[in-house]
């Protein structure tokens, strides 16, 4: 899980305010994979978080136009990259298969594609009943 936690991180040379890139992480993904799991079951275990994964640096990136109108920059945030890995891994660990929405290649359309399909598929088979959607808002 740890080793797949890595290798979901973001594979960029863009370093966050720990100053390790996610290409070092990808390149040592197997060698520390296995010193980091202690360290991401207390994290995940306690809740705690230490203050340097907490810092967030933020950039801003000229898109087009004239770099004298602030208009023209977006702002990137390049978080510390074990806060990333812990992301992921609380997304592998606490996703259901049935999660729309919020996910990456799971967009709500989908979930009424899937819904949709149940119900016909139930329709065609001959089954009488009521088909609940439930929408939380």
């Amino acid at each position: 899980m740890y080793l797949l936690a890595l290798t979901k991180a973001k594979n960029m040379v863009s370093r966050g305010p720990d100053n390790i890139s996610g290409c070092l992480l990808n390149t040592l993904k197997y060698n520390i994979s296995g010193p980091l799991e202690p360290l991401f079951n207390y994290s995940l275990n306690t809740g705690f978080v230490s203050c340097e994964c907490r810092t967030v640096t933020v950039i801003l990136l000229h898109n087009a136009g004239p770099s004298t109108d602030p208009g023209n920059y977006k702002p990137i945030s390049l978080t510390c990259k074990a806060m990333e890995i812990i992301k992921n891994i609380t997304d592998i660990q606490t996703l259901d298969p049935s999660q729309f929405g919020f996910v990456k290649g799971r967009s709500c359309l989908l979930n009424l594609v899937d819904f949709f399909e149940k119900v016909m598929k139930a329709k065609d088979e001959g089954e009488n009943g009521a088909y609940c959607l439930p929408i939380s808002g």
